[in-house]
């Protein structure tokens, strides 16, 4: 077997050096957007999306993990799940029916692209059309979202 066969995949959305921010258990730093997301939660006024914005590792994608999961789980309280919980052992495996992740993806030569592809983003749109498998919700985590706003198209501003 090769190295590339034994490597695991590439991810985008890992700083090296740390654990993947699915698998970080706590979310720290972040008190004021916990705050403020659940302060939404709470009131029961829930908007259908949050952009996490941010410098690259100050926790945002740490805080979207636990924010999925916490939704997905349907747990009240704080957003700490039990890493043994089944739904955060789910999402550690990439194996939550109820989640969908998108981000950059290879390129035939295996090689990490630049962008999130219109390919990636119809699978996110695959994933709205189908039924969730308990009537729960359904979360997309879309990583690095504001190379958009680099986009004038999808930025709005014609192009």
């Amino acid at each position: 077997m090769s190295a590339a066969e034994t490597d695991p995949p590439v991810e985008s959305d890992r700083v090296p050096g740390a654990p993947h921010p699915r698998e970080t258990p706590r979310v720290i730093g972040q008190d004021a957007a916990i705050d403020s997301f659940m302060a939404a939660a709470a009131s029961g006024r829930l908007h259908h999306g949050w952009l996490i914005t941010g410098p690259r590792g100050t926790g945002k994608a740490t805080l979207a993990w636990a924010i999925a999961r916490w939704l997905i789980a349907g747990e009240g309280g704080g957003l700490d799940l039990p890493p043994d919980h089944p739904v955060a052992r789910r999402m550690r495996a990439l194996a939550e029916p109820r989640l969908h992740l998108v981000r950059r993806s290879e390129d035939d030569k295996g090689r990490l692209r630049a962008e999130i592809v219109i390919d990636d983003i119809r699978r996110m749109i695959e994933f709205f059309h189908l039924s969730a498998i308990d009537g729960g919700r359904r979360v997309v985590i879309i990583d690095a979202a504001e190379t958009f706003l680099d986009d004038p198209v999808l930025a709005g501003r014609g192009g």
